[in-house]
């Protein structure tokens, strides 16, 4: 898959972004443009990323309260297809209210150790329990991985969220790059993804379900399909942020004046 202006691909980050389109229209035509390229179009790795169908409406109550914080395009994706999974639960596109006591539960413990603070609302997740995260003032700037136990910071997208066309773009890219870890991550002991063996040995996903370790590999547990099996994802999860230390990794860190030239934007820019 191919990614605009992805945070997390530091090559793509190499060009100046192309500016989003001044009509509404247009920018709403280009988001459907990205993500029926990047999520719906045939993946290498054999599967059809298609809609399932069963995902909840968005509401009002969510409209009024996401408008003013969430970019244009995250809403786009919201009316176009709800709350729904692709592929057999390969990811979802989630409820961010639904999800907050488990974004909750994982950044609690560790929010001493934050560069910097914000409030984070889950946008979409993969089917090993990876929250794709969106700061009311710093963007597409967190994700969680339950498998490694990690809390990664994305820099790249606190530094340049200011920029109206880079906010748009990582709206897309939190939901687009959820769809692609559905498919690549989590590997086994040969370098196997994960999820794309477990959806054929145990079945699709409902909207609260995950693939879970039945011993996690934080306690000992294999990275083998043989270790997964279909679980509640709040309550898997929520005890996953108990069983041991959190990591907060943050790639970008103090290396920030050296690549802010790179990706062309001030280094002396601050969110």
């Amino acid at each position: 898959m191919t990614h605009e202006d992805a945070p997390t691909t530091p090559d793509l980050w190499n060009v100046r972004p192309v500016p989003e389109p001044a009509s509404l229209v247009e920018q709403d035509a280009r988001t459907d443009e990205i993500f029926d390229r990047d999520v719906l179009s045939p993946a290498p790795e054999g599967l059809n990323l298609t809609p399932m169908g069963v995902g909840l409406p968005v509401t009002q109550e969510h409209v009024d309260r996401f408008t003013p914080v969430l970019p244009r395009s995250v809403l786009h994706i919201w009316r176009r297809f709800g709350f729904d999974g692709f592929s057999g639960g390969v990811f979802w596109i989630t409820d961010p209210l639904l999800w907050a006591p488990v974004v909750q539960a994982w950044l609690d413990p560790v929010i001493d150790q934050m560069p910097f603070t914000d409030t984070w609302h889950c946008l979409a997740r993969n089917a090993m329990g990876s929250m794709f995260l969106w700061g009311e003032n710093t963007g597409h700037s967190l994700e969680i991985d339950p498998v490694y136990h990690e809390v990664i910071v994305d820099q790249l997208a606190r530094r340049t969220f200011a920029d109206p066309g880079r906010r748009e773009q990582q709206g897309r890219v939190a939901i687009v790059h959820a769809a692609d870890t559905g498919l690549t991550t989590a590997l086994d002991e040969h370098g196997r993804p994960l999820p794309p063996q477990a959806l054929e040995r145990l079945g699709p996903l409902r909207a609260d379900q995950v693939y879970g370790f039945t011993l996690p590999p934080a306690l000992g547990g294999a990275l083998s399909v043989d270790n997964l099996h279909i679980i509640d994802a709040a309550t898997y999860l929520t005890l996953q942020a108990q069983q041991t230390t959190i990591t907060v990794c943050d790639p970008v860190g103090d290396s920030w004046n050296e690549i802010a030239p790179v990706i062309h934007v001030d280094p002396t820019t601050r969110s």
